[in-house]
């Protein structure tokens, strides 16, 4: 009876969401200094709290060049069996641009000497489409 409780309640939640996606994060080839932003496990790893800021500019002098912002704040709680984070993303690429806010939840299971990190993280996008920059080109054009 608990089961078919709990299957509802997911149920009636899930009608909530109308629109989930995943996968959606931009690409990082700097993620060794945010690990945040893309592994929720490692929120409350550093066993202090922890602040991160990463801005990556590519194509220097181009005008529609990607850049990436991203800020990451995470600590332990007191037993430091679980870490929680926070990350904000601005991402722009020529005319798309995307901000994101993921918060991060982390569990840790000491096993001997070692500890298995489990995580777990919800975000929200924003997307945007800078129309002044955009050039759109007519594909009934025969020319």
């Amino acid at each position: 009876m608990k089961n078919i409780r709990f299957l509802c309640a997911l149920f009636v939640l899930s009608l909530l969401f109308s629109d989930a996606m995943a996968q959606q994060a931009p690409m990082f080839s700097q993620y060794y200094f945010n690990t945040l932003a893309v592994n929720p496990a490692y929120a409350g790893s550093r066993e202090s709290l922890t602040l991160t800021g990463v801005i990556r500019r590519q194509w220097l002098g181009i005008s529609a060049a990607p850049v990436t912002q991203t800020f990451s704040v995470h600590a332990p709680d007191r037993s430091r069996r679980n870490g929680f984070g926070l990350t904000l993303v601005n991402d722009k690429v020529s005319y798309l641009g995307q901000t994101w806010i993921s918060g991060a939840y982390a569990y840790r299971i000491n096993m001997n000497k070692h500890k298995l990190a489990l995580g777990l993280s919800g975000t929200v996008f924003n997307w945007r489409i800078n129309w002044a920059n955009a050039r759109l080109i007519d594909q009934l054009d025969e020319v």
